[in-house]
């Protein structure tokens, strides 16, 4: 009878084991920093995707508005600039007469009966604005989560000759926006922007040397058009520049924790990595409306 002997079965020794363990966790820390870096990549992108896509719908909506702006050569005021401070920073308002294709075209204030429209307003000239509220974009009743949002309001014909024109140089911003001061869903409707970090409106104009002057807003923080430029009246500028800084998401977010006490980074650093700034020329009717577009 033959008898075999097994021999007993071989494991992983000590040394192995941490071989082996600490090769898989050197693979895994790879694997995680390739990830992080790629979720990073892509969240810079889709950040600067959207600033890109908000930078155009709002410099686009201003220059379809300033193509149709009323330009008024009686010595009434037909374009009124000011600065307003919003959130503990100054950003420019903007109104001027314009007859934008979605102006309002019914009586505003009534109900209609029924089986009844409202009666439609004669007259193609209304009033646009632009300014900077701080504001929660998805529920705007709510105080918390507020950010910084650029919004246009449209004032009907009706008002606008009611009122608006003959008491233009001195309208105030909140009399302008047409009773949707509170912040209700008007609000959120005529909003076309938000995490507006910088909103500033400055023009140029021909002195009578024939030199280009430009006037930014931070050194002549109120304006109107026409104005008086040595002993000359100059109904429209030769353009006006807007320049748009906005923050991605994530910078608001950054920028709100800074604000509430919860970190306590730089707002300079985080301007600096999170925000794009762009800037827009509207050649004013005159010489026919063109623009000229730089981004940072």
């Amino acid at each position: 009878m033959n008898t075999r002997t097994l021999s007993p079965r071989r494991g992983f020794t000590l040394i192995e084991l941490l071989l082996a363990t600490s090769l898989m966790t050197v693979i895994i820390m790879l694997v995680v920093n390739v990830l992080g870096t790629v979720m990073t990549s892509w969240s810079r992108a889709n950040s600067t995707l959207e600033q890109n896509s908000q930078s155009g719908l709002i410099l686009d909506s201003i220059g379809r508005d300033l193509s149709s702006g009323v330009i008024r050569m009686d010595g009434t005021p037909w374009l009124r600039h000011s600065r307003t401070q919003v959130d503990g920073r100054e950003y420019s308002t903007l109104v001027f007469l314009s007859a934008p294709s979605d102006r309002g075209r019914t009586t505003t204030g009534s109900t209609p009966k029924a089986g009844e429209s409202l009666p439609l307003i004669s007259g193609n000239v209304g009033t646009v604005a632009y300014a900077v509220d701080n504001i929660n974009p998805v529920k705007p009743s709510s105080s918390q989560n507020t950010v910084n949002s650029i919004f246009r309001y449209l004032v009907s014909p009706e008002k606008t000759f009611a009122g608006a024109i003959t008491n233009f140089s001195s309208t105030t911003w909140e009399t302008v926006r047409e009773g949707v001061a509170q912040r209700d869903e008007a609000n959120a409707k005529s909003l076309i922007g938000s995490n507006i970090y910088g909103f500033d409106v400055s023009y140029s104009y021909r002195n009578s040397s024939g030199t280009i002057t430009t006037v930014k807003s931070k050194d002549a923080a109120s304006f109107q058009f026409p104005t008086t430029k040595d002993g000359r009246v100059i109904f429209t500028p030769e353009f006006f520049e807007i320049t748009l800084t906005i923050l991605s998401e994530n910078g608001a977010q950054r920028l709100q924790a800074l604000k509430e006490g919860l970190t306590t980074e730089d707002e300079k650093t985080i301007i600096a990595q999170e925000s794009r700034q762009f800037s827009r020329r509207y050649f004013m009717p005159a010489q026919g409306l063109n623009l000229s577009v730089t981004t940072k």
